[in-house]
């Protein structure tokens, strides 16, 4: 599985290949994990959704370092964590996502969070999602949480 990190560094995973984008000072850490190792390929690409949305998005797909990097024949997991509730509804945030997932392949995974203050039937916030139930942790308060998180895969 390939994986695209946008909101956090992306993990070494055994067979993996990385493309990892985010806010400056995660970006830093990012280019420390730019040394590739047998645990995955990594590449790094200075882009901003919020500045320029769709223009940017375009460039972020036909980037060479993501085209060396991903094999976009096979599926894979965009991680879009922490980064939509900065970009305003100006910013078209659903072409955004849209554009994104209409570029990868079937088979492929999106995860996406958004920060809340309310609480709407029905969704839960990432702390109490669970696939099978299972224990809310005890430690952690919706206060504290306060993201609502999503996983969808293409059909």
């Amino acid at each position: 599985m390939t994986y695209v990190i946008v909101g956090g560094v992306g993990a070494r995973l055994q067979g993996s290949s990385n493309i990892t984008g985010d806010l400056d000072i995660v970006l830093t850490h990012a280019r420390a994990l730019l040394t590739s190792t047998p645990a995955g390929r990594t590449a790094y690409l200075d882009a901003d959704l919020h500045d320029t949305g769709l223009h940017d998005t375009d460039r972020i797909l036909a980037a060479p370092e993501l085209r060396a990097t991903l094999d976009l024949t096979q599926p894979i997991a965009l991680s879009l964590i922490a980064i939509f509730h900065f970009i305003p509804g100006s910013d078209t945030p659903y072409s955004i996502v849209r554009r994104l997932v209409d570029a990868l392949p079937s088979g492929s995974y999106l995860t996406l969070t958004h920060i809340t203050a309310d609480y709407d039937p029905g969704v839960d916030l990432v702390h109490r999602w669970r696939p099978e139930g299972g224990n809310v942790p005890d430690d952690l308060t919706d206060a504290q949480v306060s993201i609502y998180g999503g996983i969808a895969r293409k059909r």
